[in-house]
């Protein structure tokens, strides 16, 4: 942002201030502006944590196995933003790009709980599943073996009825 100290001086004088004091603050806050030049975030640098920041909500929808955890890291998100939304120096960026890294490690670690979690149940019920079907192959063989017994008896009984001298 350009600042003309030879028009905020006259300004100045037009109001009464004398001269040199006008002058003065007209350098001072030139001095001024020209340092916060340095310290405020651009577009670009806005624009490049918001690209930053959707590519992390894909990654974290992608890896997210229930409708809760989408939930708390959506919430977790929007308070990101709000912080990043009220941090709009180029120091403050460079802050909350660590703290994003942190957060993307914090995720990563409960995502492989949650996975791990997962896995477990998945392998308990597996597990459990194999049981039942032994179960159930045990009992079929048994039901193979009452209905052979039957099939014998009954064959056993209808040629006693009709070959009486066997």
């Amino acid at each position: 942002m350009a600042f003309d100290t030879l028009q905020f001086a006259n300004r100045l004088k037009a109001a009464g201030v004398p001269s040199a004091h006008a002058e003065a603050e007209a350098c001072a806050l030139a001095e001024v502006l020209a340092g916060q030049g340095e310290r405020l975030a651009t577009k670009q640098d806005v624009d490049a944590l918001g690209q930053r920041i959707d590519l992390l909500e894909t990654q974290i929808e992608e890896r997210l196995a229930t409708k809760q955890d989408v939930d708390a890291l959506g919430h977790r998100i929007d308070l990101l933003e709000a912080q990043i939304e009220l941090r709009a120096t180029k120091a403050d960026l460079a802050a909350l790009e660590a703290e994003m890294g942190r957060v993307e490690e914090r995720l990563e670690a409960e995502m492989g709980r949650i996975e791990e979690r997962l896995e477990t149940k998945i392998e308990k019920s597996a597990l459990r599943l194999h049981g039942e079907i032994m179960a159930l192959g045990h009992q079929m063989g048994l039901m193979r073996w009452m209905m052979g017994l039957m099939v014998a008896g009954l064959t056993s009984l209808i040629a006693k009825a009709f070959l009486p001298g066997l």
